[in-house]
């Protein structure tokens, strides 16, 4: 359903990283008034992520640096090119999620 995202530079602050929605997925549970969304990590930490205008035309991720520290610190920061990995995003309520 979701898959790790990175602007192509590996970056240890995490800066750069983010998580890419399935277009389906965005289209028929994201609201478009939404201005963010609350991301729960597998690691215990819950992030606002701030949605951007293009988030609804070309680019379907939604980018944090703490969503970057949490895919470093898992392993999961560097991955052949085309086979990022894959997670679940489960809504929780509104526009509250978690990564499991």
């Amino acid at each position: 359903m979701i898959t790790a995202w990175n602007n192509g530079k590996f970056s240890p602050t995490g800066a750069g990283y983010g998580l890419r929605l399935d277009l389906t997925y965005r289209n028929t549970v994201f609201k478009r008034s939404w201005t963010h969304i609350l991301l729960d990590l597998p690691n215990g930490t819950t992030v606002r992520v701030n949605l951007s205008s293009a988030f609804w035309r070309k680019c379907p991720e939604v980018r944090s640096a703490a969503i970057g520290r949490w895919l470093i610190a898992t392993g999961h920061g560097r991955w052949p090119k085309g086979k990022p990995p894959s997670f679940t995003l489960i809504q929780v309520i509104g526009n509250h999620f978690r990564v499991v």
